[in-house]
């Protein structure tokens, strides 16, 4: 099968650049390409809108403006076509804010050969792809779990009511567990985090929600019936005194350990120090002997409970942020402890909007 020509879309107003890097292309042999150039901004933002590009290569000085000003005027993101970020800077903080800003790579022109510019390349379609994939399976669980949860509502007007709510928040969670982590592993495929080793983690978690509906065919079948919908705790209601100027220095508590694997790598990028365990005796003796600015502590565990957790950190006198994190409806019997914290998201949490309601918490800029 002959394979397909690649199609790139240089955005670069110096015409010696421009021919430096095809003539780099030209060098990489049985490579079949067409490359057009771009000089400014807009012309490049236009060739982009049109989506006919495999890969789009960017340069950081672009006349007035820059390719960091590019990347966010199209929110790179949510772009079909890749982009890789050239700069003769050499800096690597410059690197890191064009990852930040939605670039699919970046690669300094000073270091630059043909064949490391079609690898990167090649990875960088590569990556674009798998990301758009596992974005269509998030939507589609998404959407999957929303029609489980409405189940599970009219299921709580059948006999036995206190058992069956026990059945569906079991069923919410078991759900939201796998759904959780391949949402991590979108949001860490963004990062540029190993590729392969976080699709194969996704499909099985792929695997894993198709597992649980089939054997959830039968109760999704049953009649329908209307009743009030469940109490969902608000964290807009939760907010407490702020206390942090900028929280560093995390503690995360989650007994499912993909959860908890995943929750620290999105921390750490982000410039966090972060502790994490599995349950709720060996987080207290890490609160005795460390300070931390937040903790984060899942509420179902077992042994010690998320909620008596809680209890046994204040009564240290422990002052840091304490944010519950739960795939369950949270009990009458536990709703007065987790009202006293600062803060309850329900899994699955998209980063995204973590990041955004932590923020609101602290009231500053996490980045």
């Amino acid at each position: 099968m002959e394979e397909k020509k690649l199609k790139i879309l240089y955005i670069e107003d110096d015409i010696e650049d421009f021919f430096i890097i095809k003539e780099s292309l030209n060098d990489i042999d049985g490579l079949d390409f067409e490359i057009e150039q771009a000089q400014t901004c807009e012309k490049g933002m236009a060739r982009l809108a049109k989506n006919e590009h495999d890969v789009c290569l960017l340069d950081y000085r672009l006349g007035n403006s820059t390719g960091l000003d590019f990347l966010n005027t199209v929110n790179a993101f949510l772009q079909p076509t890749p982009i890789i970020f050239l700069t003769g800077q050499g800096d690597r903080n410059l690197d890191v804010e064009a990852m930040k800003a939605g670039a699919s790579d970046y690669i300094s022109k000073n270091r630059i050969d043909g064949v490391t510019l079609e690898r990167t390349i090649r990875h960088a379609i590569e990556r674009k792809k798998y990301e758009g994939q596992l974005l269509e399976v998030q939507d589609e669980l998404t959407m999957a779990i929303m029609e489980i949860k409405d189940n599970q509502k009219k299921l709580i007007e059948m006999e036995n009511l206190k058992s069956v709510r026990e059945l569906a928040g079991a069923v919410a969670h078991e759900f939201a567990q796998p759904l959780q982590a391949l949402s991590n592993y979108v949001s860490l495929l963004r990062n540029g985090t190993d590729t392969e080793k976080y699709i194969t983690k996704s499909e099985d978690m792929v695997g894993r929600i198709a597992e649980l509906t089939e054997n959830l065919r039968n109760i999704t079948q049953l009649s329908k019936k209307e009743y009030v919908d469940t109490q969902i705790l608000d964290i807009n209601n939760l907010k407490k005194e702020n206390k942090l100027d900028h929280p560093n220095r995390v503690l995360i508590l989650d007994d499912e350990q993909i959860i908890l694997d995943t929750l620290l790598e999105m921390f750490e990028i982000r410039g966090f120090e972060c502790s994490g365990v599995s349950n709720g005796e060996e987080a207290l003796e890490l609160v005795k002997k460390h300070d931390f600015d937040m903790i984060i502590s899942d509420v179902n565990m077992p042994g010690m409970s998320g909620p008596e957790f809680f209890e046994k950190v204040k009564a240290m006198g422990n002052t840091s942020t304490f944010i519950f994190l739960t795939g369950y409806e949270i009990t009458d019997d536990v709703k007065s402890i987790v009202n006293m914290a600062d803060g309850l998201l329900n899994k699955p949490v998209v980063f995204d909007h973590f990041f955004t309601k932590l923020e609101e918490i602290n009231s500053v800029q996490i980045v």
